[in-house]
């Protein structure tokens, strides 16, 4: 009997071992990751940078495969897969919406069990805005199962936390409500006042972003508040980029300098 007992310990040993080590490989492999990723801001020379920021993908993706359900390694690894493809790639939009839709993908199964975190609804939400981004042709009737989509999630971390990821969910509803109404096959919902007063609110909240002032510009300007909306585009083009948000406010701070070329605002 003993014998039998213990070469049964034995059998069933390795499997217990690799589970140990399944479960306890997402904190570790999170750790290289945290340290390339709080670095994105700080490397500007783009090879380097890709490199870096490769390695914080590699090693939250290790993470998030080790337990499919930890809300804190998915929302790490997308975060790190955004900076890349929406900072640092200068491939065709054709490539990058590939991207974003095979994330998009990989996630979706995931919606029963995550589906009442903060986490996953701002991943997915992000996840379906930059694939509106990057389809920006107003006919395509597959932009409004993408902007239902982004609607969908944003709401949901909207109701479990407004304020996480800086307001994210008060910028993505107020983008939404701005730019719905802009796409023929929309009748009901988009509402440019709720554009106003989410944006309102994510600035009121997070003051420093310049990306949703630039926004808040948008809706103001298209609500005949000109005045007002020239004042905030102004503002943003004339900020220096944060240290910690480098590539964000050089992004939205260029945008603005275009839209306000556009709209043959001059800057004072």
């Amino acid at each position: 009997m003993k014998k039998i007992f213990v070469i049964l310990l034995l059998a069933i040993s390795p499997v217990i071992f690799t589970a140990a080590i399944t479960q306890a490989a997402a904190p570790g492999a999170e750790k290289p990751g945290d340290k390339y990723f709080v670095l994105r801001n700080t490397i500007k020379e783009p090879d380097k940078a890709i490199a870096n920021i490769n390695l914080a993908i590699e090693s939250y993706k290790k993470a998030f495969e080790a337990d499919k359900t930890n809300p804190v390694s998915l929302l790490k690894y997308v975060k790190a897969s955004d900076f890349k493809y929406r900072y640092l790639t200068t491939g065709a939009s054709k490539e990058k919406k590939a991207v974003y839709e095979a994330l998009i993908a990989q996630f979706v199964p995931l919606e029963k069990k995550l589906s009442g975190t903060k986490e996953y609804n701002y991943v997915m939400a992000l996840l379906w805005g930059r694939r509106g981004e990057i389809t920006q042709n107003t006919y395509d009737t597959a932009n409004k199962a993408v902007v239902e989509s982004i609607k969908k999630y944003a709401e949901a971390l909207y109701a479990i936390d407004r304020t996480f990821e800086g307001y994210f969910a008060c910028k993505i509803l107020g983008r939404i409500h701005y730019i719905a109404p802009n796409i023929p096959i929309f009748m009901t919902w988009p509402d440019r006042k709720r554009s106003k007063a989410y944006l309102e609110e994510m600035i009121k909240g997070n003051p420093g972003n310049t990306e949703g002032k630039m926004f808040l510009a948008d809706t103001l300007w298209a609500a005949d508040d000109r005045k007002t909306a020239t004042k905030l585009y102004r503002e943003v083009v004339s900020l220096p980029p944060r240290n910690d948000n480098w590539f964000y406010d050089t992004r939205a701070i260029k945008l603005c300098g275009e839209r306000m070329k556009e709209l043959q605002i001059k800057q004072k």
